[in-house]
């Protein structure tokens, strides 16, 4: 007997609804588009409404409520989860990424910033080394003047 696997990818579906609409008819088009992915996958994780005032207009809306829903399901059922984004009322815009499971390793905003940093200092760090071997007198101590950015984006991330 052998075993039919499904390979299922992560996606991440942001979306706008009418902002016209009140709190809880906003809620029901988010809960009929969970019902939508639910049908085709999973859903792993998702963000609550926000209002917000649009950059543009889109159409002659100011104003529209943000969210997203972070879904596992395979490719093939993309096609059938956009058809349905196309006929759901209130939408004004819609999203769908792939997203690396790999690269996600941290959900904050702060984690992954510091975490892109300290990559992109190690791989600057690995390009400026000679091939000499490197030694404890070849690394220069921190001065008063250095921003440690671990620190700098807890400090914005409070802020905001």
């Amino acid at each position: 007997m052998t075993e039919i696997i499904e390979d299922k990818a992560l996606y991440e579906l942001g979306f706008l609804i009418n902002g016209e609409l009140t709190e809880e008819e906003a809620r029901g088009v988010k809960k009929s588009l969970e019902e939508l992915l639910l049908k085709y996958g999973t859903i792993s994780l998702e963000g609550e409404l926000v209002m917000h005032n649009l950059a543009y207009r889109i159409g002659k809306r100011k104003t529209a409520y943000f969210s997203w829903i972070r879904f596992k399901t395979s490719a093939d059922h993309i096609g059938e989860i956009k058809e349905g984004l196309r006929y759901t009322k209130n939408l004004v815009r819609t999203l769908i990424l792939k997203l690396n499971e790999k690269q996600l390793t941290r959900e904050t905003h702060y984690t992954r910033r510091s975490g892109d940093y300290t990559k992109n200092k190690e791989k600057e760090i690995k390009a400026e080394s000679t091939p000499q071997k490197e030694t404890s007198s070849d690394v220069t101590p921190p001065t008063t003047n250095d921003v440690d950015i671990h620190e700098l984006d807890k400090r914005l991330a409070e802020i905001l």
